[in-house]
């Protein structure tokens, strides 16, 4: 991943990289313009700018921005509060989102030489871009370049174990919805989410075991709520330095 390589492609001509990102970023830069897959009536483009990367001495990262929708039916748009039609939809236009993907490769060390590196997508609601960007890089790392790029999903325990540890957890934000869900208890006086930040935090040995496994339980589905010095929280987001 991190050596250079050349590879044939179709013509017979030789492509030359210095490493295994550039042809990542040769998969962004071929997918600017808009693409659509009219047996699962999708659409994909990229926005990659060369801004967007970082590196340390660990790592490299790419963040991208990536357009997907979905076509091939109509309808109405309606206001509301109106209950107004806004706007009649073709069954060609397309329903389009922003999702952001993040692609980091770790560096080769004394003892490790790397042949992994990570995709963190962001999902939007039910929708996300996992299965269709993945599947165009195959193909396109396949047909123009003979390489053949595995992709497996990453269970959230495992993930968990290996992004969050004592030494670089910068705060905890945490989150109770404390608004009723019944519309007749909201007249009159109303109610927020209560947000809770902590940082600069330091834990023993005993409490940040506690405090892991919390999260590694919320993070595989196994408990909806976190709970923090006897108060549950139904949202909670873990910042750490990576």
């Amino acid at each position: 991943m991190n050596t250079p390589f050349d590879t044939e492609l179709k013509d017979n001509s030789e492509c030359h990289f210095e490493d295994l990102s550039e042809l990542f970023i040769s998969f962004f830069e071929n997918h600017r313009t808009l693409i659509k897959d009219d047996n699962k009536q999708q659409s994909f483009c990229c926005e990659y700018d060369k801004k967007n990367y970082s590196e340390t001495d660990l790592f490299r990262m790419y963040c991208v921005k990536i357009y997907s929708g979905i076509y091939g039916s109509s309808s109405e748009i309606i206001d509301g509060d109106t209950e107004k039609v806004r706007y009649k939809k073709k069954s060609s236009d397309i329903d389009t989102r922003p999702f952001y993907l993040m692609v980091i490769l770790p560096k080769d060390n004394e003892k490790v030489i790397v042949q992994k590196g990570m995709f963190i997508f962001q999902n939007v609601g039910q929708f996300g871009v996992k299965t269709i960007t993945t599947n165009l890089m195959q193909n396109f790392f396949s047909d123009n370049f003979g390489i053949t790029l595995k992709c497996h999903t990453i269970a959230p325990d495992l993930f968990v174990k290996k992004v969050i540890r004592k030494d670089n957890i910068k705060k905890l934000l945490m989150i109770k919805n404390v608004k009723s869900n019944d519309m007749a208890d909201n007249i009159g006086v109303g109610y927020g989410s209560e947000t809770r930040e902590i940082s600069n935090l330091s834990f023993n040995e005993t409490t940040w075991a506690k405090i892991m496994n919390k999260i590694r339980f919320v993070a595989g589905g196994k408990y909806n709520l976190f709970e923090f010095e006897q108060q549950k929280y139904g949202n909670l987001k873990v910042i750490v330095d990576i």
